[in-house]
């Protein structure tokens, strides 16, 4: 029996710290969710995410999920503007994921100029990402973008999340 759960219409604003040091453990952290199963939609990191790993096995770390394993694992309708900062660059680091599957799907989802890639280990040929200016970001297009399916996201007219699109309910 698959077990699933939906994580949606959410975001993070807050900081993210992993310290590991001399581990075998496998270590995951997201801004959403850090070891993802399920279908994750509409949602956006503004928080940041500092790793500090050393002597450590596989830590894989990105804006929004950590890893995506599964075919139950989709990614839709997302970005990320928050800061990752990996101290001893040994984490495998994505700005909208570490590791995304074979199987897994990422659709709809966006990323902004950094020192990253959108994920940071990408084994799957389904994906939709894009990567924006700030400008770009802030705009009336990128809000309609986000919109292609559930029309929950408007313009950050309060400049509530400096300008980035945010939910009606915001």
């Amino acid at each position: 029996m698959t077990q699933t759960a939906r994580i949606e219409n959410c975001f993070n604003h807050g900081e993210l710290n992993l310290e590991v040091s001399n581990s075998t453990d496998i270590n995951h952290v997201g801004g959403i969710i850090g070891y993802c199963y399920s279908t994750i939609s509409n949602v956006y990191n503004v928080g940041k995410i500092k790793i500090n790993v050393t002597n450590s096995s596989d830590t894989y770390c990105g804006g929004i999920f950590g890893r995506n394993i599964d075919a139950e694992a989709i990614l839709r309708n997302a970005y990320n503007i928050g800061e990752i900062e990996n101290e001893d660059d040994i984490a495998i680091v994505g700005e909208l994921g570490g590791k995304n599957s074979v199987t897994s799907t990422v659709q709809n989802s966006y990323y902004f100029e950094s020192n990253y890639d959108a994920i940071g280990e990408d084994l799957s040929t389904l994906t939709s990402i894009t990567k924006l200016t700030e400008q770009e970001g802030k705009s009336s297009e990128f809000v309609q973008k986000l919109n292609n399916i559930d029309n929950i996201w408007k313009e950050d007219m309060n400049h509530i999340n400096n300008g980035y699109p945010v939910f009606n309910w915001q």
